[in-house]
């Protein structure tokens, strides 16, 4: 939104404009995620805090008064406090015995290994293969497939291209999360060791 690409999507007007109609006006039944203010003793969170309100500065304003959920819930190095088989089952909650479409960009999240053989396993996967990079590229044919795929669950590895398909898929009557980096941090509901997940 701020005209700059990430290392995995380059900047795209259309992309930038989604994302801020999404905060603005976001599709009834979504929650809109962002980074939340710090929380005591935390370094890391305090630090990403300040630096998402430099780079955000003149964004932040703009944003309706409305609830948002925490953006950093599937990042334990922002919160080391979820970093555990716990938490792992909470989230599998999301996908546990159901038919899901998983739709993701590399292996370094999500795969559907991963959560087969987790406690909390879904009933079925349909895999749903990105571009690794700039997915945004492929955002109406990604569509197409997860709704060609006829599950009702979805879960999104993506980076900023899930954010406008959440909000296409809810729309469509199905329930869409954006997991992001979750899968980076757990090995079968197992938390993996802090260098690995580094790697």
């Amino acid at each position: 939104m701020r005209g700059r690409p990430l290392p995995f999507q380059k900047w795209e007007a259309s992309l930038a404009r989604r994302l801020a109609e999404g905060l603005r006006t976001p599709v009834p039944g979504v929650l809109n995620a962002i980074i939340p203010p710090p929380v005591i003793g935390g370094d890391l969170v305090n630090q990403r805090w300040y630096h998402y309100m430099e780079a955000n500065a003149g964004l932040i304003p703009l944003l309706p008064e409305t609830e948002y959920g925490d953006a950093c819930i599937t990042r334990m190095d922002t919160h080391r406090e979820l970093h555990t088989m716990d938490w792992y089952d909470t989230v599998s909650a999301l996908w546990a015995d159901k038919d899901i479409t998983l739709v993701r960009g590399t292996d370094r999240s999500l795969v559907p290994e991963q959560m087969l053989a987790a406690a909390g396993a879904p009933e079925s996967i349909c895999d749903v293969l990105a571009k690794p990079r700039h997915a945004y590229d492929e955002l109406e044919a990604l569509y197409d497939k997860i709704i060609a795929a006829r599950r009702e669950t979805v879960i999104l590895c993506l980076g900023p291209a899930a954010k406008p398909l959440v909000h296409l898929l809810v729309q469509a009557g199905l329930s869409a999360y954006d997991l992001g980096h979750f899968g980076v941090w757990f090995k079968d509901g197992i938390p993996k060791q802090w260098e690995e997940c580094r790697a």
